[in-house]
């Protein structure tokens, strides 16, 4: 044998050897999936970085990073919320990486958002695991990652994105903490949940969990841990408690309270507070928000309750449609929203009387005397709840909407043909229960323990249902991405857990569910476009058409470090840009072209929030024809026609550039 081959056969043995301990070790296996995952969906959500600039909600966090590294000075402030109030700077620190390392603002994010996306893998696979063992975490790995709610998480930093990350750790902090009863679990979910409101405080219901998970529970509570969290929390949120002590705390109470921010003279701080706005479209500018009416002592008691409860009947409306809004986001096939929200609310029922202390006799009885008498609840309700009894005592002016009453409709179908469905099977609905509550069969000892189980359905219900009463409208859907993380578990759960060890059904009903998740979540648009994306102009892209008419006014510097541009785009009138302007010189008119101008070292001197002045040297307008696809909401304009100074240069797709004569 030559020493070639001795070496050969001594690798393909160390190769074998090494198979085979990753094999034999579910951690081992479980980490790899988790790299092979996070490479793929990385390397899909960073495609095209080229052609995508930075959205106006990361500019004053980029402003922030590079006045740490530059200036050393601590991030105070984050963006603005819809109310007009400073959030915490919590997603500054996180775009500090990319800032470091990158020159090109459309990298910034990729650092901290690629950090954030495997760190929320790693606690997808440790909470999955815990509670449902190595099958459905591996699962759970690959369903979240190659999701369009994940892929998002991996692409971009905006403020909601990251609490995927902060809220899978605090729900696998608090399941440690009831299943090794240590104080000190309690404590790191204390700081997670901290460090997330830090970044976006729309994650604030989620604290709920803790004081209901002691009332159940009990798991032991110290003192030095709880001052340690305190302590640590503190710390991080110091910087933005001191400047907001110098002013009251106005932000964190409009925040808090969801009251706007707005000062009344907002025009004030424009160049040309004579400036008017309008609408493509030709709408009217929008006025302040009505106050309903008060109810005239005249009118009957019928109306005075009506105004009550009508609200309580769009809420129930839109909880249906606020429940499956995260699985909207899957393969666009009709109705797999449905069908997935479905699923996961027969898991969560299956996981929360996983394990029940009742003996099998004494539930028996118990479903058996309770189901008939809830069945016929639900079909008087059908009954009763019409849209004729809905127009006469529930609706304040008589009239339904088509929709409503086709609502109605939906409703009563579903209450009626299930009351009828239960009673019908009522004498088979019992047994199922216990079978799936305390099951028997060969395995289920090498189940987790149910509490695991019971714990995550906990942190998954509490917060979703607080949201539901919380969140304005069905415009707002994306206050709910933060749940996605552990809706997945669940999903994953009911296909490697539910079927093989409480249903007790064959292995491959279990691959097969598997299969069908896979296919249902990964094969979304957004993986998609982006594979398509790749094929057709590679990975990084082209530069888009912000970017080349950036570059363009560069090239007429010759050598300027400075210039006056101003631009006249559409905005979106209640939310950024000028009407910000009062509460944070940063946002304004074109702010996105300005970071754009500052990377390539040539700052705008134009700061007027209206975006023009009547010192701009080159002017950047987007063709009124052509407001952009991006979002319906931004078309809002200032009607300021062209000075005839100005003599149009180079069109880049919708914009146009002029320089003064």
């Amino acid at each position: 044998m030559t020493p070639r081959e001795t070496v050969r056969r001594i690798r393909a043995t160390e190769e074998r050897n090494c198979l085979t301990a990753i094999k034999r070790s579910p951690t081992a296996v479980g980490i790899l999936v988790v790299l092979v995952v996070a490479a793929i969906g990385a390397s899909l959500a960073l495609q095209g970085w080229k052609s995508r600039i930075p959205i106006h909600d990361s500019l004053p966090v980029i402003d922030s990073a590079q006045n740490l590294l530059v200036d050393k000075q601590i991030p105070v402030w984050g963006n603005l919320a819809s109310f007009a109030a400073h959030n915490p700077p919590g997603g500054a620190w996180l775009m500090i990486p990319g800032v470091f390392v990158f020159t090109d603002p459309r990298l910034f994010a990729s650092i901290g958002s690629v950090t954030i996306y495997l760190g929320t893998l790693i606690g997808i696979l440790l909470l999955a695991r815990t509670c449902f063992g190595m099958p459905c975490a591996i699962l759970s790995v690959s369903l979240y990652g190659l999701s369009e709610l994940g892929l998002y998480v991996a692409e971009s930093l905006w403020d909601r994105l990251p609490l995927h990350f902060f809220y899978i750790w605090m729900v696998y902090w608090t399941v440690q903490w009831v299943k090794e009863k240590q104080a000190k679990y309690l404590a790191a979910a204390i700081v997670s949940w901290a460090a997330g409101m830090y970044v976006f405080m729309e994650i604030a219901p989620a604290l709920f969990i803790l004081p209901t998970v002691w009332f159940f529970y009990r798991p032991p509570v110290r003192i030095r841990p709880l001052l340690f969290a305190g302590i640590f929390s503190l710390a991080i949120w110091y910087p933005y408690l001191k400047i907001e002590s110098a002013q009251s705390f106005a932000n964190l109470r409009s925040l808090v309270l969801r009251q706007g921010n707005f000062p009344a003279n907002y025009k004030d701080s424009w160049c040309d507070p004579g400036l008017t706005m309008v609408n493509l479209e030709n709408a009217a500018l929008p006025g302040p928000i009505k106050v309903d009416e008060t109810l005239n002592v005249t009118d009957s008691i019928w109306t005075k309750v009506s105004s009550h409860l009508l609200p309580l009947w769009k809420r129930g409306n839109f909880a249906v449609v606020a429940s499956s809004s995260n699985f909207r986001r899957a393969t666009p096939i009709p109705g797999m929203s449905i069908v997935l929200t479905i699923l996961c609310v027969i898991s969560l029922f299956v996981l929360s009387v996983s394990g029940t202390s009742f003996a099998a006799a004494e539930n028996d009885r118990r479903w058996r005397y309770w189901l008939p008498r809830f069945a016929a609840g639900m079909i008087v309700v059908g009954v009763l709840w019409n849209e004729f009894f809905v127009a006469r005592y529930l609706s304040l002016n008589g009239f339904l909407e088509a929709t409503t009453i086709s609502s109605i409709r939906w409703l009563q179908v579903i209450f009626v043909l299930g009351g009828i469905t239960l009673i019908m099977s009522r004498s088979r609905i019992a047994p199922i229960v216990n079978r799936l509550a305390i099951p028997s069969g060969v395995g289920i000892q090498n189940t987790p323990h149910p509490e695991n189980a019971r714990l995550l359905v906990l942190s998954l219900l509490l917060p979703w249902s607080i949201l539901v009463f919380m969140v304005e409208d069905t415009s707002r859907m994306e206050r709910f991405w933060w749940l996605w993380p552990i809706q997945v578990v669940v999903l994953a759960a009911f296909v490697t857990y539910i079927i093989p060890s409480r249903l007790q059904a064959p292995r491959v009903v279990s691959r097969i569910g598997s299969a069908l998740l896979i296919f249902v979540l990964v094969g979304n648009s957004f993986l998609l476009s982006r594979v398509v994306a790749w094929n057709k102009a590679g990975w990084a892209g082209a530069d888009p058409h912000e970017v080349q008419a950036v570059d363009f006014v560069v090239s007429r510097l010759e050598g300027r470090n400075q210039a006056a541009i101003g631009y006249q785009l559409f905005i979106g009138f209640f939310m950024y840009m000028a009407r910000f302007n009062a509460v944070d010189p940063r946002y304004k008119v074109g702010a996105e072209f300005d970071v754009l101008f500052k990377a390539r070292h040539v700052p705008n001197t134009n700061r007027c929030a209206e975006g023009v002045s009547p010192d701009d040297e080159f002017r950047i307008v987007r063709n009124k024809l052509d407001p952009g696809p991006e979002n319906p909401r931004y078309l809002w304009y200032f009607d300021l026609p062209l000075d005839n100074n100005f003599h149009l240069l180079r069109q880049f797709g919708p914009y146009q550039v002029f320089q003064r004569n």
